[in-house]
């Protein structure tokens, strides 16, 4: 027995030891928690009184609910202002033709709304600071003087009939529906929000050109925006390149088929087509721009009454390479654009179409009738406030 215990003596000792240990560690833990935990009492109390005076008191009373009542009539208030300031900025806008809207009495109004759409165009085009340098093959001398004379005053490039966005029915003898005369009238008052804000640009850029360098002149080589290229709208228009348009595309962002009313449609804005309320009307607009201060150009297409949110874009920067190799522009070299580099910018955007009471002119009187504004949903994480609690009783 003596010789077992000699032979085992270190793993006796090593037994016994963590026994030791492990008794040790029990009575400690077993003091640790068995004695008193002043902070955690304080906060059991703290937590009783508190669930004591809510449970005394009343979570709500008489004038809570009456505040809440006065912001919800406020919030409702100006939601109405808002609608009232939009339908204004609509019922200010002037159509083309005066007497084509809501029904010309005659097809000589309709005729006229044509030949009114060339006009605007051009307008846009004097607003601009635009000249169209394009001529026959066969132009006499005076045209090429008369056209460099005017490249000498211009801002920008731009062609009337190709960088605005032409419905072919301009040009048909036929007089058209009042339904094609209402989309051109949109046409025209979009585009007109767009050529304010490109103008704009080009002024305050040029001043500030001429402001730094006296030496500098209004041109197009000191323009901001150089190009417009084209402006086309209607959903299956607004793509970018090598981009086909959704299936079932048509002037209009309708909401989806067999989607929940209510439910978001698949863009960034989520915004669909109301009847009655808002129209969603897409677009893509194409400029040849400076590449320092593109991205003004995209800030500033907002604050118009056609409420423009741009979705997307494209930057494609234009290089002696690259020039007249993809699809042609105004400019023959890209000289003609400046010596600072320059870009081919297009966006994708959406613009809303309002047909409130009293609003455009050229919404239907049987859509305006319908109107009614979507009801406001309480924002994530407000709750309605419940009754008051009923006086206690001793």
């Amino acid at each position: 027995m003596m010789d077992f215990i000699k032979r085992h003596a270190f793993l006796l000792g090593l037994a016994g030891g963590v026994v030791a240990i492990a008794a040790a560690m029990l009575v400690v833990t077993y003091l640790s928690y068995a004695r008193t935990n002043t902070q955690l009492e304080n906060q059991l109390r703290s937590t009783d009184s508190r669930a004591t005076s809510l449970l005394q008191g009343s979570l709500y009373n008489l004038k809570v609910v009456d505040d809440l009542k006065k912001q919800a009539d406020l919030r409702k208030m100006r939601y109405e202002d808002l609608l009232k300031l939009i339908a204004k900025m609509g019922h200010d806008r002037q159509p083309l033709v005066k007497d084509v809207f809501p029904l010309p009495k005659d097809a000589s109004v309709l005729h006229s709304f044509k030949a009114e759409y060339d006009v605007a165009l051009e307008g846009f085009m004097k607003k601009l600071g635009a000249v169209n340098p394009s001529l026959p093959t066969d132009a006499s001398a005076a045209q090429l003087k008369a056209r460099d004379a005017a490249l000498d005053k211009a801002v920008m490039y731009a062609h009337p009939k190709i960088s605005f966005f032409r419905p072919d029915w301009v040009d048909k003898p036929t007089a058209p529906d009042i339904e094609l005369v209402r989309y051109g009238q949109e046409n025209i008052w979009l585009m007109s929000d767009i050529v304010d804000v490109i103008a704009k640009l080009n002024d305050d850029f040029i001043a500030d050109a001429v402001r730094a360098d006296p030496k500098q002149t209004r041109s197009i080589k000191t323009a901001a925006i150089k190009e417009l290229i084209e402006i086309q709208i209607g959903a299956e228009r607004a793509i970018l390149e090598n981009m086909s348009a959704p299936a079932g595309s048509t002037r209009y962002l309708a909401q989806a088929p067999n989607t929940p009313s209510g439910a978001r449609e698949a863009t960034l804005t989520g915004r669909v087509s109301t009847k009655g309320f808002y129209l969603v009307l897409p677009f893509r607009l194409a400029v040849v721009a400076d590449a320092r201060v593109f991205g003004d150009l995209v800030r500033r297409l907002k604050d118009t009454e056609s409420f423009i949110a741009v979705e997307g874009l494209s930057v494609d920067p234009l290089t002696e390479a690259n020039f007249g190799k993809t699809r042609a522009l105004l400019g023959e070299k890209i000289g003609d654009y400046g010596n600072e580099g320059v870009v081919r910018l297009t966006l994708i955007a959406e613009s809303l179409v309002f047909q409130l009471p009293d609003g455009r002119v050229t919404t239907p009187p049987e859509v305006a009738r319908t109107f009614q504004a979507p009801a406001k949903t309480e924002p994530a994480g407000e709750t309605k406030p419940g009754p008051a609690a009923p006086p206690k009783t001793k």
